[in-house]
């Protein structure tokens, strides 16, 4: 053991594949990625210490549309998945409330996207039959 500044500090052995990933200090909420999506993405977020999680979708007009969490969570970094099946294209607000805070971001969905032509000023090539 390590004796610093009067308090001791054990001896941590680690491999080549272990992680230490220090708690974060404050309630973070990351952007979705991939953002833009289409249908699913992920929502990281981190709690400084263990407490009650809330993370909810709501559409522009504040219905809420998912929770993705509901409840105790422990201390550290966690990834939410959003699955955005049936909804249609759009922004989302994505809403983090924990006992210290609460803070929101946007994301967006595409679904299929429809391409508007003048077919007019746009013609399609004409079609050469092979053989006649």
């Amino acid at each position: 053991s390590l004796v610093l500044h009067d308090s001791i500090i054990p001896d941590i052995l680690l491999d080549a594949d272990t992680d230490v990933s220090p708690l974060p200090v404050t309630v973070t909420l990351g952007q979705n990625y991939p953002n833009p999506f289409n249908p699913a993405t992920s929502i990281p977020y981190s709690l400084p210490r263990t407490s009650t999680a809330d993370l909810r979708v709501y559409d522009m007009l504040g219905r809420e549309v998912a929770v993705l969490v509901s409840g105790e969570q422990m201390a550290g970094a966690h990834r939410a998945a959003f699955d955005a099946d049936g909804l249609p294209s759009g922004m989302y607000l994505y809403r983090l409330t924990t006992n210290e805070t609460s803070t929101s971001r946007i994301m967006m969905l595409t679904n299929n996207i429809t391409l508007l032509i003048d077919h007019e000023k746009y013609k399609a090539p004409t079609r050469y039959r092979m053989g006649a």
